[in-house]
């Protein structure tokens, strides 16, 4: 069983502009939370970018039975798997917009059946 989680990220730079990001998270009944925030996936400062370690437009977020946490990446047009219990991106899913197969055109959710 999961439920939705309602999760805003705002981050302000030094110069005062503002990145914002809404996003509605699938997440496990039996999910425990920690006191202390990790940064997981993406750059702690939220500054974007296309390397294995960074994050641009993230949409949405599904978090496996396994630990293995799936962020919808929509301006990389791909899928980024992060394992939760080594912290290390595992895989990276998409090869740029398009029809064809591993492809995505801007993906905003991930779901886990």
């Amino acid at each position: 069983m999961t439920y939705q989680l309602l999760v805003i990220i705002v981050v302000i730079n030094t110069i005062g502009f503002i990145n914002s990001t809404i996003l509605f998270v699938n997440v496990s009944f039996t999910a425990v939370w920690a006191e202390n925030a990790t940064t997981i996936a993406g750059l702690s400062n939220g500054t974007a970018g296309t390397s294995n370690n960074t994050l641009s437009s993230p949409r949405g977020l599904s978090i496996s039975s396994d630990d293995i946490l799936y962020i919808a990446e929509s301006k990389n047009v791909r899928i980024v798997v992060v394992n939760l219990t080594s912290l290390q991106v595992i895989n990276i899913i998409g090869s740029g917009p398009g029809s064809a197969m591993y492809q995505f055109d801007h993906p905003y959710d991930v779901m886990m059946l």
